[in-house]
């Protein structure tokens, strides 16, 4: 899955799919692939990749 491909997708979606994501509040983290994602409604509407990962 590329990361682009994870902007529309339901927070619970993407949950599914990774196994150890940590949620926080708007925001999820993906420790496999070192990214941040940011949702608005429970949508994903941004991906932003953690430095030095």
């Amino acid at each position: 899955m590329q990361t682009h491909d994870l902007i529309g997708l339901s927070k619970s979606a993407i949950m599914r799919h990774f196994e150890g994501a940590v949620e926080f509040l708007h925001w999820l983290y993906l420790p496999t692939l070192g990214l941040i994602l940011s949702f608005d409604k429970q949508i994903c509407c941004q991906v932003n990749p953690l430095p030095n990962h």
